[in-house]
């Protein structure tokens, strides 16, 4: 495999791991902002519900007394739909004049007051409201007749003038201390009278939530970075290690073709000094053989017949035939030397 396709399957598998990191990053930064956005709404939720029973707390504390005398000054003033209630204004001894406030009045109040401190607005209000203002807006009205129709409490979210607010409210049922002021509309006990809601402002939680996504988006970022850093960095060492195995390769293979050709060039070599050597030997055995049968002119003294050697020596003819061919010699007598040699005897009887 060349380094162009290694680095190609390189490539493409990381950025398979890449496609992957950025998409599980994805989902855990998405799962995180839907996260923190019903966080939002929750705590939202959660206060309005609180405020819900403290005030339902209020009210059935006050219920239960009857109502309470508060000093009438330039924010409290008598109650005209209690005018038909005896003793609505008392006299202290000390002569401080005070007014009864039944429990839907004094909640008013205590909501008006608590909205101005915290944001968060209670209300009384009914379908048939004695007083105009505890009539029902759109999205209580709804929930006023959803309560008729069984629904034993609701929660959302609505605009109150143009700003976003989380809406709870639950049915106000009538006892039998309400009766006191609402039993000329025709209330028996266990009706609905009306609800009791709580608006909490989602404006300050959703600048928290954007807060928050904000720092957990920049988080996210930084996580996805470091990871892609890291898969560059390991991406680019394993480059650089499959570049040093392809040079160690390519390094091996010219090596390895290197030897190849001197061991071809050595064993070329070899087989010529082979057949050098075969040809040497078959030149020298065919100049033995012609040694060993005395080919060419024999240098020969004509007097005495001894033979010159090649070292310029002398040498008897005997001496020189058997140290040169493979022949041996037999001593005899021929008849004329017999003759001359041994006259007085006759070799032929």
């Amino acid at each position: 495999m060349d380094l162009n396709t290694s680095n190609g399957i390189l490539n493409r598998n990381y950025g398979l791991v890449l496609f992957i990191w950025t998409f599980l990053l994805s989902i855990s930064c998405i799962w995180t902002v839907q996260n923190e956005k019903r966080e939002a709404i929750a705590l939202a939720t959660n206060t309005a519900l609180e405020n819900f029973n403290q005030d339902q707390a209020i009210r059935f504390w006050a219920a239960e007394r009857g109502g309470i005398y508060i000093p009438i000054d330039d924010k409290i003033s008598p109650n005209p739909l209690l005018a038909h209630v005896a003793e609505q204004n008392i006299t202290t001894p000390s002569g401080r004049v005070l007014t009864l406030m039944n429990p839907a009045w004094f909640l008013r109040n205590l909501m008006d007051d608590y909205s101005e401190l915290y944001g968060v607005q209670g209300h009384i209000t009914s379908l048939k409201p004695i007083n105009s203002r505890n009539a029902a807006d759109h999205w209580e009205t709804d929930m006023l007749q959803a309560f008729e129709n069984g629904l034993e409490k609701a929660q959302g979210i609505s605009e109150i003038e143009g700003s976003p607010y989380v809406r709870y409210m639950q049915p106000m049922l009538v006892q039998e201390n309400c009766l006191k002021c609402h039993a000329e509309q025709g209330y028996t006990v266990g009706d609905i009278r009306g609800g009791v809601s709580v608006s909490v402002p989602l404006q300050p939680y959703l600048d928290a939530e954007k807060l928050h996504i904000t720092v957990l988006l920049i988080f996210h970022f930084a996580i996805w970075l470091f990871g892609c850093i890291a898969i560059f960095n390991i991406l680019s060492r394993h480059k650089r290690h499959a570049a040093e195995q392809h040079k160690t390769f390519t390094l091996l293979e010219e090596i390895n073709s290197a030897l190849k050709n001197s061991v071809k060039s050595k064993t070329t070599t070899l087989q010529h000094t082979e057949q050098e050597k075969a040809d040497i030997h078959h030149q020298l055995q065919v100049a033995l053989a012609e040694i060993k049968t005395l080919q060419g002119i024999i240098p020969i003294c004509s007097s005495c017949k001894n033979i010159r050697t090649d070292h310029g020596a002398w040498e008897g003819i005997e001496i020189y035939i058997s140290s040169h061919s493979e022949s041996k010699f037999s001593h005899g007598i021929c008849p004329a030397c017999a003759k001359k040699l041994y006259p007085d005897v006759n070799l032929g009887e």
